[in-house]
């Protein structure tokens, strides 16, 4: 992890908040048969579950950390923020992990490394889209079944440059 990582900790309320958040997105997409994508369906039910939840504090933790708007939103359109109103946040356990870019995510956001358990996360740094579409990060790690680009923590940019 970068020297210039920003940890947040979330309060209990706003834990509570992102939580109920993260429950009614998983219920929405099981409601309306969503299917899971990119080797989550792999995964077991709690973990699921466990995705939507940490997906949704690590999205507060970064709104909070850059003071951007948090919509909160259930059933999100591809082309919409997570933050603010260009940034997408991608939250994963462990603290070594590289900030993962789906080949058909927009070029025009920012993407977040959001690591780490509720209600301490640690955002890592960030970087465009458009700059994460390399061809040497791209690859099949084999846990999702598709190529992804995996920027290195190493080349993210700061947190203090992200603007909301």
């Amino acid at each position: 992890m970068t020297p210039d990582a920003v940890v947040v900790t979330l309060t209990w309320q706003e834990v509570v908040q992102a939580s109920t958040v993260g429950l009614r997105r998983r219920i929405a997409s099981m409601q309306q048969s969503f299917g899971e994508r990119n080797g989550v369906a792999r995964k077991g039910a709690a973990e699921r579950w466990y995705y939507n939840i940490v997906g949704a504090c690590g999205e507060l933790a970064v709104a909070k950390a850059v003071n951007a708007y948090w919509p909160s939103a259930i059933n999100q359109a591809k082309d919409e923020a997570d933050v603010g109103h260009d940034i997408q946040v991608r939250c994963l356990a462990e603290p070594h992990y590289d900030l993962i870019v789906r080949k058909d995510d927009p070029d025009y956001f920012r993407y977040v490394l959001c690591v780490g358990e509720p209600p301490t996360l640690t955002l890592v740094g960030w970087v465009w889209g458009f700059e994460a579409k390399r061809p040497e990060w791209l690859y099949d790690r084999g846990e999702r079944n598709e190529e992804c680009y995996w920027v290195p923590q190493a080349a993210l940019s700061q947190m203090w440059r992200l603007k909301p």
